[in-house]
């Protein structure tokens, strides 16, 4: 028996009122949902990457206020010398400590090549004193142009040549390793060389 036309559209229209209802009931539900903004992975991210950089400057700033800010240069060098004597201390500490235990210390074999050197070297190639030292690095490096270096190797090349303080109050004879440490200073901008009255004076900045 045939089905009944009547029937066959009732179930039709049946099925499609369902489908009708669950489509509603969906976009009724999206509308309802809050909005998910598509740039909210990015805004977090960058959000996240603020922070951090702010925490670093925050870092780098009090850094830089401990270390220029309330000392001079001086004393960040007096700061830095105190800190390789502590570690070169706590190095012989952990050394004895190791050679208690059986450890023999094992010597460098770089050092014992520049020992190696300085014993076979030609007498006629060592520098004799201070002085021919610092000659030979002016006739050498072209670099030594300005006033102030110029000035220090024309005195270093007097052996016992002492240096004013920018005061003028005390001479203080300087030794090999202090020529070395003006000259340094010298070229990191930090001292500025005078000469007063045929004296050598010197101003740290």
């Amino acid at each position: 028996m045939a089905e009944d036309p009547i029937s066959s559209f009732c179930n039709t229209l049946a099925a499609f009122c369902n489908h009708l209802h669950s489509s509603s009931d969906a976009l009724k539900q999206s509308i309802d949902r809050r909005p998910i903004p598509l740039d909210s992975a990015s805004s977090i991210f960058t959000q996240c990457l603020n922070r951090r950089v702010s925490a670093a400057t925050a870092d780098l700033d009090m850094l830089d206020s401990m270390s220029f800010g309330t000392v001079s240069f001086e004393e960040l060098l007096g700061h830095c010398n105190e800190l390789y004597k502590k570690n070169h201390s706590d190095l012989l500490q952990l050394q004895e400590h190791l050679q208690s235990r059986g450890y023999t210390t094992v010597p460098d074999i770089e050092e014992e090549d520049e020992f190696e050197d300085i014993q076979y070297q030609d007498p006629e190639d060592k520098l004799d004193s201070p002085s021919s030292f610092y000659g030979s690095l002016s006739a050498a490096d072209p670099s030594f142009k300005s006033f102030e270096e110029d000035a220090l190797l024309q005195e270093f090349r007097q052996e016992d040549q002492p240096v004013v303080s920018s005061e003028g109050s005390k001479f203080l004879p300087i030794g090999p390793k202090t020529r070395s440490y003006l000259l340094l200073l010298v070229r990191m901008n930090r001292l500025v060389v005078e000469t007063i009255d045929g004296i050598l004076s010197y101003r740290v900045l």
